[in-house]
């Protein structure tokens, strides 16, 4: 639900089986790389709740991974984290890595 608020997109589009692209994909695939990497889930439970397949959260992930070089982007995903563990605790830089 983060997500979907931060990146203007609504819940329903984040979650709909329908394929979309440009800032409602990314948003989905931010969605489903945080529930994977924060909240411990697995890829398949991730695609399960996301009505998509298991390399799709993989690659999903990967498509996260990638653009979190980029300052700008990595400060967005930062500030996500954040608000989903709490503000009084940040999130650690190894968990970019768990994907």
């Amino acid at each position: 639900m983060r997500v979907a608020i931060t990146r203007r997109v609504s819940l329903r589009d984040l979650l709909h089986g329908a394929r979309h692209q440009g800032n409602v994909a990314l948003s989905r695939q931010l969605a489903m790389y945080l529930a994977h990497v924060l909240l411990s889930r697995t890829q398949q439970e991730v695609g399960f709740l996301f009505s998509r397949s298991r390399t799709t959260v993989t690659y999903a992930c990967c498509n996260i991974e990638m653009p979190r070089e980029d300052p700008v982007f990595d400060e967005e995903v930062q500030r996500i984290e954040a608000q989903i563990c709490g503000y009084g605790r940040q999130p650690t830089t190894e968990l970019r890595h768990a994907a």
